[in-house]
């Protein structure tokens, strides 16, 4: 994903960022893009939300947090006060940053775990070690048996 990024950072001279489809329930846990399609994976983003309820929100395309940034975002950043949750949001300072030059997003695919959350977390672990070739076929049986 980040070589893919780094491409699209060279190509469109801008800041780019990972984004991803998410179910409408989901939405209002993450940044979500107002987005422009550029190409078929690649999007020139119009606006940022940070956590936006549903019916808020101009799409569906999610914040997933890998970034390739230019310099000029911790500017805007060391200017930019605290937001939604009292926390400084990178969000804000990539909004700010768009009055001055363009930023991309980036849609990714594939499996993708929210580790900020207990489940999505327990759902990573479960992922990798089942992949893992010393423990995955152990785990995987005891999984079965847990749930027979």
């Amino acid at each position: 994903v980040l070589k893919k990024m780094l491409n699209i950072f060279e190509q469109y001279h801008g800041s780019v960022v990972a984004v991803k489809q998410v179910e409408p329930d989901e939405i209002s846990r993450y940044g979500v893009v107002k987005p422009k399609r550029i190409a078929k994976d690649v999007y020139q983003i119009m606006d940022f939300i940070e956590k936006p309820e549903p019916s808020q929100a101009p799409s569906n395309l999610a914040i997933m947090g890998r970034y390739v940034l230019m310099p000029e975002v911790f500017e805007e950043l060391q200017s930019t006060s605290f937001g939604v949750g009292g926390e400084l949001q990178i969000t804000d300072g990539l909004k700010r940053l768009l009055r001055r030059q363009a930023v991309f997003g980036y849609e990714i695919e594939g499996d993708y775990y929210d580790a900020g959350t207990i489940l999505g977390w327990i759902k990573a672990t479960i992922a990798l070690g089942l992949k893992h070739p010393e423990i995955g076929p152990e785990l995987k049986d005891y999984l079965n048996h847990l749930v027979h």
